[in-house]
């Protein structure tokens, strides 16, 4: 009979949270739990916890949790549920060698707090009782390493989490992504990455990161949160909730900051800072540049060292660049600005006022020159 439900007891740790809303490597430890019993076949999920902790829970779990009462929370679970319940009383981490079929059963110790039990048998038990009514999973090894692991303490949590570590890696190489060194990948549950992607060492993928296919991901690269487009490659580089384009570069050293769209063809440079913008396809922004709240159109060249001054110490406001425009090195654009289509800023330019298309704009002191002077100073003993 196949598991399609599962039942997962969250109860509060002393007078602290759950112990599976724990972090283990990237995330809770319930959300690495919630993941294999998915793959186990449980299409259903209910939890059992106070209804003070349903909103931590719903975190950890997934929206789709259905959430049960502490007190005869079986006596809840719907009359038309199918086949075999798992159920989950203890905290657990389940490796990657775990399947819904119990092995090498024994006299039911309770250890594992792990049961599988007809849904029938299920409902009115007790939760002290399923020992006796159904089948316990056992600390069985595979290999040296545990299907089921209990999880009481720090230590415990050292193992799981290199065990987590190991199965997710895992599971991409089969899906055909390629590790140059897997003992230094990091990478939670959520995560997906497109088939032919290479991952370089020292890289954290989390959260509910997407990297499309042939990207080329590191080395020291953490991303949170992505969308990373087919062909782009991130390297040594912090993205934090924002897309990527197609066929783009980020880094070495950049940093995205959440809520950017960054396009297609985009070159992101080293030592840039992108927050809270719309970067248009074919960008360059090749390096020491900051760009905060700003819309930015095709084709345009950000120069070494350019500013958007969005911040005037209370309010933020945006700057605004059109498509094929030309910012020189070392420029200034005080928000709130625009800068038309097509139009130049000369490099050392503070720009505090509107540029039409197609314009020039120079913003800044007239150079002089005076003949002599050093030489003078040097002579008086001034220099």
């Amino acid at each position: 009979m196949e598991i399609r439900t599962a039942v997962v007891f969250a109860p509060p740790e002393g007078d602290g949270e759950p112990i599976l809303f724990q972090p283990l490597l990237l995330c809770p430890a319930g959300t690495w739990l919630c993941h294999a019993l998915r793959r186990a076949g449980a299409e259903r999920l209910f939890v059992v916890c106070g209804a003070g902790l349903r909103d931590r829970a719903r975190e950890v779990f997934g929206k789709d949790a259905v959430f049960l009462p502490e007190e005869a929370p079986f006596t809840a679970l719907p009359e038309d549920l199918p086949g075999d319940v798992l159920v989950v009383t203890k905290p657990v981490f389940l490796s990657g060698r775990f399947t819904a079929e119990p092995r090498s059963l024994g006299p039911c110790s309770g250890e594992t707090g792990l049961f599988r039990i007809a849904a029938e048998a299920l409902r009115g038990a007790q939760a002290d009782a399923l020992s006796a009514r159904g089948k316990e999973f056992r600390l069985v090894q595979h290999e040296d390493e545990p299907a089921v692991m209990p999880l009481l303490d720090a230590g415990d949590f050292l193992v799981a989490q290199e065990l987590a570590r190991r199965d997710t890696v895992a599971r991409h190489i089969a899906a055909g992504v390629s590790f140059v060194d897997p003992n230094t990948a990091y990478i939670g549950p959520d995560v997906t990455i497109g088939r032919g992607t290479t991952v370089l060492p020292s890289v954290i993928l989390r959260g509910g990161t997407h990297v499309g296919r042939s990207c080329e991901i590191g080395p020291n690269t953490m991303i949170l949160d992505c969308t990373v487009g087919r062909g782009t490659s991130v390297n040594a580089s912090q993205c934090y909730e924002s897309v990527i384009g197609e066929d783009t570069h980020v880094g070495p050293f950049a940093y995205v900051r959440p809520n950017s769209h960054i396009g297609n063809n985009v070159k992101i440079g080293d030592f840039v800072e992108v927050k809270n913008s719309v970067i248009g396809d074919g960008v360059k922004i090749s390096h020491l540049t900051y760009a905060g709240d700003s819309d930015i159109g095709a084709r345009v060249n950000l120069g070494c060292g350019t500013v958007t001054v969005n911040y005037d110490g209370k309010r933020k406001y945006r700057t605004v660049i059109g498509e094929d425009a030309f910012i020189g090195c070392n420029t200034n654009l005080v928000a709130p600005v625009r800068v038309g289509d097509g139009a130049f800023v000369a490099a050392g330019s503070t720009v505090t006022g509107d540029v039409p298309v197609d314009a020039l704009a120079v913003a800044r002191a007239r150079q002089e020159n005076k003949p002599g002077w050093a030489k003078r100073r040097r002579e008086e003993g001034k220099l």
